[in-house]
């Protein structure tokens, strides 16, 4: 069965001296690998037609008791060509490849996510004058697959039995937010959010694009706060270390005027 969808390259690698292995994350049926045989051959059909974060159109040939399906036709329809002089956008966009090749569900439908990978690749460029796209973008890529944060209290009791305010704590095990109660201990799977961080995360978790974010004035201790609650739930959540999310933010962040 012959397979039609658009498509973003996630990820090559080599299978042969002259073929490659290809990830894409498609339209239509999430996320699927592709054998392209000969492609790196001089009079190959396949050269220059696909690359890191292309935009492609796709044909494929379906195997059913095979995760690695043969390429029929592959054209491309976006090549963000500014990732390849941007380095800086070109590691935002590297990590959001990354992440969405270590967790999206292979061969499963999801529009949404499609639509933020595209979203997020296109507007890679503004992370490396701005973070908060990032982490944005990280909210609203947990929210498509299940995995938001709940970060309204549910409890109205803010006060302890001594007339002192209750810190908020994300719980990681159920993960939702709760006021600390005064017999809970903690443990290593809390993280203690300040207030105006959470007030922060809420706002930008409820926005449906970016620019709430970007015109959000954080300090530093607020960023490094944000950036450090996001990566303990991700990789809480994700089961994986995501190395590329160090690397991309420590190259950017270095940089940033």
């Amino acid at each position: 069965m012959i397979a039609k969808t658009e498509a973003i390259v996630l990820r090559v690698a080599p299978f042969s001296e002259t073929s490659r292995m290809v990830v894409w994350f498609t339209n239509d049926h999430g996320k699927v690998t592709t054998a392209i045989k000969g492609s790196q051959r001089p009079k190959s059909m396949f050269l220059g037609q696909y690359d890191l974060f292309y935009t492609c159109e796709l044909l494929y040939y379906e195997r059913e008791t095979d995760h690695v399906h043969a390429i029929k036709e592959c054209s491309p329809l976006h090549t963000r060509s500014i990732l390849r002089s941007n380095w800086k956008a070109c590691a935002a966009a590297s990590y959001m490849a990354d992440l969405f090749h270590r967790f999206s569900p292979s061969r499963a439908h999801q529009h949404g996510l499609y639509e933020l990978l595209a979203y997020g690749l296109d507007h890679a460029p503004l992370v490396s004058v701005n973070l908060t796209f990032l982490f944005w973008f990280e909210l609203h890529v947990l929210d498509q697959l299940g995995l938001a944060p709940l970060l309204r209290v549910a409890s109205q009791t803010g006060t302890d039995a001594r007339g002192r305010r209750r810190s908020v704590l994300l719980d990681l095990d159920h993960g939702a937010v709760r006021l600390e109660q005064d017999e809970q201990t903690h443990s290593q799977h809390t993280i203690r959010l300040q207030p105006d961080v959470l007030a922060i995360l809420l706002s930008w978790q409820r926005a449906r694009t970016p620019q709430t974010a970007m015109a959000t004035r954080c300090t530093q201790v607020q960023l490094g706060h944000i950036e450090s609650v996001l990566g303990q739930f991700l990789r809480y959540h994700l089961e994986s270390g995501l190395e590329s999310r160090n690397i991309a933010l420590d190259t950017i962040r270095r940089h940033i005027a």
